[in-house]
């Protein structure tokens, strides 16, 4: 069945393979036999009942939906309903993709509050854009690299009702690189994806606004960020104190947006947990971890003409002084 071009109530469809529906705004929809499935525009709030789905295309979506229970999805390319404020359009539009087994390829666009694609074992490409206000990405086998191009939700004429964007990516043991598309960040969590050795998060350069409550919380670990820790050097009579330096490419592209931030307490607040994996010892050397560095790092570590020492215990980059270490 295809070019069904009116809003359906209840509609049981049996035999075809392929339903296509341009105009989808009112009730629920059954095809037991449906492998490709497009649903130009499903603003209607019940989940459609099409089990043998493979290849679904979803557009204006308006509703939680959970794609779990589409256990023969192979791909999919799901768009939020297009909105003009928070409020009316991503506190509703969610979209997840649990424990999907078959599913290989995803497109996430238009306005979603929340997009989770998690425990998807056979998943090798994961492209986003439009505004995706809130992404979790984790615990997928076989993932090495993702297409970010979406942003935080700004509405029309740059009002934006929002609490910032979030950005989790977390237990991906194949991941190899990352590169984030949002800015006005609520979350950063980055870690226990042990390839990834590539990092750039340049997208976020604005704070949120420092109004009561506002916080940032920015966790980056266990990853396979590589770089070099160049020890500080103590003061002498004859010599000024160095500081010490951290080298991490990633690391680094953070940078401009925690320079921004007020000193504590001052919303917005910043509460981050940040370390590197693998750095060597002023330029050579067994590579070790940030935690371990920064405790052997004597001169810093007892601020010996340090303008800090660093926070108990390691833990490590916690400060926006500390994390002004970073190169």
């Amino acid at each position: 069945l295809t070019k069904y071009n009116e809003p359906v109530g209840l509609l049981t469809v049996t035999g075809p393979k392929t339903l296509v529906l341009p105009a989808d705004a009112a009730g629920p929809i059954t095809s037991t036999t449906a492998e490709n499935v497009t649903l130009t525009k499903h603003e209607c709030v019940a989940t459609p009942n099409i089990p043998a789905v493979k290849n679904l295309v979803l557009g204006a979506l308006n509703s939680t939906l959970n794609f779990d229970v589409y256990t023969q999805l192979v791909t999919a390319d799901i768009s939020g309903k297009a909105q003009s404020t928070w409020a009316a359009t991503l506190a509703i539009a969610t979209d997840r993709l649990v424990g999907n087994p078959a599913l290989t390829t995803i497109k996430i666009g238009g306005n979603i509050q929340l997009a989770e694609i998690n425990l998807c074992p056979k998943l090798t490409s994961l492209t986003t854009t439009g505004s995706v206000n809130s992404l979790f990405v984790g615990n997928n086998d076989i993932l090495e690299t993702m297409s970010l191009g979406h942003t935080a939700y700004m509405g029309t004429n740059g009002a934006n009702g929002g609490p910032g964007s979030e950005l989790r990516i977390v237990q991906n043991p194949k991941l190899k690189s990352l590169k984030s598309s949002t800015d006005y960040p609520a979350v950063i969590n980055i870690g226990g994806n042990p390839l990834l050795a590539t990092l750039d998060l340049s997208s976020y350069k604005t704070p949120l606004l420092a109004v009561p409550g506002a916080l940032t919380s920015i966790y980056i670990h266990t990853n396979m960020l590589s770089g070099d820790y160049i020890n500080a050097v103590g003061i002498t009579p004859t010599t000024p104190y160095r500081e010490t330096v951290i080298k991490q490419a990633g690391l680094a592209t953070l940078k401009t947006l925690i320079a921004k931030y007020p000193d504590a307490p001052n919303p917005p607040a910043l509460d981050m947990q940040i370390s590197a994996d693998l750095l060597t010892l002023n330029g050579s050397g067994v590579e070790a971890p940030l935690n371990t560095r920064i405790w052997g790092d004597t001169f810093h570590t007892i601020a010996n003409g340090a303008s800090f020492d660093f926070a108990w215990p390691a833990v490590g980059l916690v400060t926006k002084q500390e994390f002004a270490l970073v190169q």
